[in-house]
């Protein structure tokens, strides 16, 4: 899905000296630290990280009241980051006249409003529920649990915070707003770029460094952990 980046990161902590016996542990605690939360520098939201490697055996302590210690690491990063024109992939949620909602990933919410559902789609409520029908084809049908591809028309965050967007719909509190439902098509596989992590903060690398493969488990939070998947039929919309 168009949206999804592997982001390989160099990148620079500080690890608190209580985690002196396990730095694999306290590495692990800060790069938690990143998830589903928004980054200005990556401008997208790091849903996971794997193959996380410290780069030195020794590190510099830093001198204060706190004596914290410099690691340097490098890791994979997984990041979602819409832009516009972008194909989304999404349940529906929400089906409303003037609105139909969307979940992107199980965790964000997009909004595609009334003005930017398709024309040739009419807004129904029978006894089997809410749904924008076909003129064309009354069998086709965008309801609740359909999924469903859509172009995005805006993106937002909310200063670094996890993305939450209201169960009434508003076109600016939303993280994705969509121009207008697609077809079912294949979209473009992640892309790949080179980023380094200083204290925190991303800056652009451009080196072109590559590292050495190392087998690691993928850490995701916890809402965000595979399920069982049920077989998908897509809603040519």
């Amino acid at each position: 899905m168009e949206g999804l980046a592997v982001v390989h990161a160099n990148i620079g902590v500080f690890v608190h000296p209580s985690r002196a016996a396990n730095v694999k542990q306290g590495v692990h605690e800060i790069l938690n630290s990143l998830l589903l939360k928004y980054n200005e520098e990556f401008d997208g939201v790091v849903l996971a990280y794997l193959k996380s490697k410290i780069l030195d055996k020794s590190a510099r302590i830093l001198a204060g009241l706190t004596p914290y210690f410099h690691v340097n690491l490098t890791a994979k990063l997984l990041i979602f980051s819409p832009s516009p024109g972008m194909l989304i992939e999404g349940k529906v949620n929400k089906v409303e006249k003037d609105y139909i909602g969307v979940v992107v990933l199980g965790l964000f919410n997009a909004a595609i409003g009334v003005s930017d559902i398709r024309e040739d789609l009419y807004y129904n409520e029978s006894p089997n529920g809410r749904e924008w029908v076909s003129e064309s084809d009354e069998r086709h049908s965008v309801k609740l649990g359909s999924i469903i591809r859509f172009s995005v028309k805006r993106s937002a965050n909310d200063g670094g915070r996890k993305h939450k967007i209201p169960n009434k719909v508003k076109e600016d509190d939303s993280l994705l707003v969509s121009a207008e439902l697609h077809d079912a098509g294949k979209v473009q596989d992640a892309t790949q770029k080179d980023v380094r992590i200083s204290n925190g903060t991303p800056h652009s690398d451009g080196s072109g460094r590559k590292h050495k493969k190392e087998t690691d488990e993928i850490h995701t939070p916890d809402e965000f952990r595979p399920k069982k998947k049920k077989k998908k039929e897509f809603v040519d919309a």
